[in-house]
């Protein structure tokens, strides 16, 4: 099938822009075979539900195009209204800062940033770096009306969500065990900074916060790196000086009981 991927604007509650630049780097980046996945929380050991085979970007519309092959599970989770919205990961390769399709994510409970993208029905499907041309429908021969004819019943709903439950399982397991080692660091970072009694609402901050590296900052050469929101709040306390060296006596009385105001930290943050 072929799908609008994404266009030009401003989406999303955090106000994404996408540039006209972002998509047509989007193109000439290209490679072939970009996965098709379930979210846009990947994980090494996860499935791909189909293949983007090739791309294109309409000038007059502004909108990037993908031809897409989706296996027989994620069709029919389309049809059944699990997974009816889709959205693009679009990164930025290191060796010349240009975008790259990194993924194409249907999703299910999550909205998608550009909610009105459509799928386009056409009966032609153009793989990229392929000659042929394939057509479904009217042209077809009585020999591919007889196979398919004779091919499988679609796997039903329930058939889907047994294959993915096992890597959803996983993937909460992995996701539950990065936040408690993000918490230790953390909870590290904030022995002797913070005061005991305080310590408890900076943990109940933690497990508020997201572990994925969701925020992009730059370093002192320029380079962009993206970390997550806790593991950020570590390096900030990681950053602060100890008040006094561990088994030293604290004799001055200045800003004694003053409290951290962690409304004004989370904000930064």
């Amino acid at each position: 099938m072929k799908l609008q991927l994404a266009k030009t604007g401003k989406f999303g509650i955090d106000g994404t822009i996408v540039t006209e630049k972002d998509l047509t780097d989007a193109v000439e980046t290209f490679e072939g075979d970009v996965p098709v996945t379930l979210g846009h929380n990947l994980a090494d050991f996860m499935p791909a539900f189909g293949w983007v085979k090739s791309v294109e970007y309409s000038v007059p519309e502004k909108i990037l195009y993908g031809n897409v092959e989706l296996s027989d599970l994620l069709k029919d989770a389309y049809e059944q209204g699990f997974y009816k919205k889709w959205s693009v990961g679009i990164e930025r390769r290191a060796s010349d800062n240009k975008r790259y399709l990194h993924h194409l994510a249907f999703l299910g409970a999550t909205p998608p940033k550009i909610k009105d993208l459509k799928i386009m029905d056409s009966k032609i499907i153009n793989m990229s770096d392929v000659k042929e041309i394939w057509t479904f429908g009217e042209q077809d021969t009585d020999k591919d009306k007889k196979e398919v004819k004779n091919m499988p019943e679609k796997k039903d709903s329930q058939e889907l969500a047994d294959a993915i439950k096992p890597y959803e399982d996983k993937l909460t397991a992995m996701a539950e065990r990065m936040r408690e080692i993000k918490k230790e660091a953390l909870k590290s970072a904030i022995t002797g900074k913070v005061p005991e009694a305080k310590r408890s609402l900076v943990m109940e901050l933690a497990d508020n916060l997201p572990v994925e590296d969701s925020i992009e900052l730059s370093d002192d050469t320029g380079s962009k790196k993206k970390v997550s929101a806790i593991d950020l709040l570590t390096e900030i306390f990681k950053s602060i000086p100890l008040p006094v060296k561990p088994g030293e006596m604290e004799m001055g009385d200045a800003d004694k009981g003053k409290e951290i105001n962690y409304a004004s930290l989370v904000k930064n943050v």
